[in-house]
């Protein structure tokens, strides 16, 4: 009579489970909401451009259109969350999901979002991209001053022209950048790996902790500063430098230099310092235990 007892406290605690389980799916399954919204407005007068998300992509491009255009797509938990799209004398505000009353919720894992901005093709003042967790993709733009931030995101921008100052921001997320032009480009990441091909700039700088750093088909003849822990560094120039000074400082790694025009007046196991020509160019990298391979 007791084992028939306990049997059927077993089954019914089974049960109980299962109807649970199975109730809670349904209503994460009920309460997820369907993005589809665009949002137009005219292109004129506007300067300055500032995007921030705590969980949505953000992908900005360029367009042959005369006007801004905003879409939102994907699916999310909390039906709360709306897209607000605001415009302060030249200024553009882009918002998801809007704060409500200072507070913005939402249950992350059931969440997936994608906000595009399409800008037309001319020059603007200054633009930045905030996301915590998701991706940044800038492709085709014309500034003075572009900015992006995140947290766990990847990032990625291509052929874009900026003529004062870019910079680059992640904790974990990784920085992948192709044919930017710009007066100085500043990347900051934690863990994230940083890959530049084809930069065009004056001066050059990134720092990162564990993440690997590389400047390939980099300008010849400019500054280039690499920072890193336990990161490898990797740089290749465009063509042979012709006035450029290298300074390599690192507890245990090893370095690879494969320009022969170099003139060395310090090699050690720590320290390589060398010269081409007047040295009016600097490259420098700073590292604790990574590599560093310059070709």
């Amino acid at each position: 009579m007791k084992m028939t007892l306990i049997i059927a406290v077993l089954l019914i605690t089974i049960g109980i489970i299962g109807f649970i389980t199975t109730q809670s799916t349904n209503v994460l399954s009920f309460n997820t909401t369907t993005l589809d919204e665009k949002k137009t407005l005219p292109a004129e007068g506007i300067k300055h451009i500032d995007v921030t998300t705590s969980y949505a992509d953000i992908e900005v491009a360029a367009t042959s259109s005369e006007d801004i255009q905003v879409a939102l797509n994907g699916k999310v938990s909390n039906k709360k969350d709306t897209l607000h799209v605001e415009r302060k004398g030249d200024q553009l505000f882009i918002e998801f999901p809007e704060e409500q009353n200072g507070v913005s919720f939402s249950l992350g894992g059931q969440n997936h979002a994608q906000l595009k901005v399409l800008l037309p093709e001319r020059g603007y003042d200054a633009m930045n991209l905030d996301s915590s967790s998701g991706d940044i993709e800038v492709q085709g733009m014309s500034l003075f001053k572009l900015t992006t931030n995140s947290s766990s995101g990847d990032q990625a921008l291509m052929n874009n022209e900026v003529e004062e100052t870019i910079q680059l921001a992640s904790s974990s997320g990784s920085i992948r950048t192709k044919k930017l032009r710009a007066h100085h480009i500043s990347v900051d990441t934690s863990s994230g790996d940083v890959i530049n091909h084809g930069t065009i700039a004056e001066k050059s700088e990134a720092n990162t902790s564990s993440g690997s750093v590389k400047w390939l088909e980099h300008e010849e003849d400019t500054d280039i500063t690499v920072q890193t822990s336990s990161g490898d560094t990797e740089i290749s120039l465009r063509d042979e430098p012709l006035s450029t000074s290298l300074l390599y400082t690192s507890s245990s790694g090893e370095a690879s230099i494969k320009h022969a025009g170099f003139s060395f007046t310090e090699v050690s196991d720590d320290r390589i310092n060398g010269t081409i020509g007047d040295g009016e160019a600097k490259i420098r990298v700073d590292s604790s235990s990574g590599d560093f391979r310059l070709q």
